[in-house]
């Protein structure tokens, strides 16, 4: 009679620790598929959002191209006219001037057009873009910008490359046309499980919280880090600026 107790007790222990090893292997399998999920849906967002860019980015590329480009060589075109009329030379002063203005908006929209049409697929072409666009932008003498690029082939996500050639561009520009500052850095690093990216300048600063009635604005820039779940951190003063942005390595 003992025994068979025992048989009886044992079977329902065997048949517990079945269900509850059961229960188990139900609920990991049920976080995985959850997990595995989430992350579809994101890289689902993600190329989404990547294929809607860059069809905006083509379409802005051409605009800038064809339209305002061609219209700014029109104008040039106009004032050589008017710079070989008689009764106009004591206008020649102002008339170069808006010739050189022209040149260079030119010369930028050209920059512009190019780096929208970029497609950029790993951390080498990040680098050799970031410092193409660094070299054209130290040909003008205002301010000297310096990389240190720290990331090694398979430390930044595929997903992440053109998101933060994006943010480079636009932190960048906002340097070169409101800092007036004469130095500026770029460093790109990873360190535990994050992507580290500091861009910092000696310029004037600004106040972040009024930031987007000056016209620098910072939306497109927080938007992307906000999609890839990511950090801003933002030391404006006087003296300079620094910007830090961190986003999960994986």
């Amino acid at each position: 009679m003992y025994s068979e107790a025992t048989n009886t007790v044992v079977i329902y222990y065997l048949v517990g620790t079945l269900f509850v090893a059961m229960l188990v292997f139900a609920m990991i399998s049920y976080i995985l598929l959850h997990q595995k999920r989430v992350t579809d849906f994101r890289l689902q967002i993600t190329n989404a959002i990547k294929e809607s860019e860059d069809r905006e980015r083509t379409r802005l590329a051409l605009e800038l191209h064809d339209g305002i480009g061609a219209k700014l060589s029109g104008l040039k075109m106009n004032l050589e006219y008017i710079m070989i009329s008689d009764g106009v030379h004591e206008h020649a002063a102002l008339i170069e001037k808006t010739f050189s203005g022209i040149d260079e908006t030119i010369v930028e929209l050209r920059e512009i057009s190019q780096n929208l049409k970029l497609s950029i697929t790993n951390e080498e072409g990040l680098q050799s873009s970031v410092e193409k666009y660094l070299n054209q932008l130290n040909r003008h003498n205002k301010c000297v910008y310096n990389l240190s690029f720290e990331i090694k082939s398979g430390d930044l996500p595929e997903m992440l490359i053109m998101p933060v050639y994006r943010i480079i561009m636009e932190l960048v520009h906002n340097i070169h046309k409101h800092s007036r500052a004469d130095a500026a850095s770029i460093q790109i690093d990873k360190f535990d499980d994050k992507i580290q990216l500091i861009i910092e300048d000696n310029g004037i600063g600004f106040n972040e919280h009024t930031v987007s009635s000056t016209g620098i604005g910072l939306d497109n820039v927080r938007r992307r880090i906000e999609v890839f779940k990511g950090f801003l951190h933002i030391d404006s003063h006087p003296g300079g600026t620094t910007i830090i942005i961190e986003f999960p390595s994986k």
